[in-house]
């Protein structure tokens, strides 16, 4: 399996979770659109009541919403899109923060080199999703951070 093929999860969790996704893309409003992994998932998830308090502070009034699920791969993520996620949202901007999941994979056949092209093929399908169903979007790709930066108390 390739980074930029669509991938769906079969889990309880991601079943329900995209229930959700759907629903709140439905309600319409969003200006901002945050999509990725857990790392975007947790800065709106009411548990995590610290991070919730930080996106509340950052972006109340900004008409943002919070797309991210957690294990969440490049190919996860582009399925979700494809399948309802972005539909007529309409968004000013997108954040996208994706990869983490695939860049640790220890099951992924392939050197560094092969797993960074990889990774970057299912990047780029994104962002061709995203700019197909919201083409006046402004895209913004965060970087995926190595562990160490992401959970400060990890050694270096």
């Amino acid at each position: 399996m390739t980074a930029d093929q669509p991938v769906f999860r079969t889990d309880p969790n991601s079943l329900v979770a995209h229930a959700q996704l759907l629903a709140k893309a439905a309600e319409g409003g969003i200006d901002v659109y945050f999509e990725g992994d857990s790392i975007i998932r947790r800065w709106g998830a009411t548990d995590y009541p610290e991070l919730l308090a930080n996106w509340n502070r950052n972006f109340h009034g900004w008409n943002a919403a919070d797309f991210g699920w957690g294990a969440d791969r490049t190919g996860n993520i582009l399925w979700r899109l494809e399948n309802g996620e972005l539909d007529a949202v309409n968004p000013k901007v997108v954040v996208l923060l994706a990869g983490t999941n695939n860049v640790g994979d220890p099951s992924f056949q392939g050197d560094a080199d092969a797993k960074t092209e990889d990774v970057t093929r299912g990047l780029e399908a994104i962002v061709r999703t995203i700019r197909k169903k919201a083409p006046a979007a402004v895209i913004v790709v965060m970087g995926s951070f190595p562990e160490t930066t992401i959970w400060p108390s990890c050694p270096s």
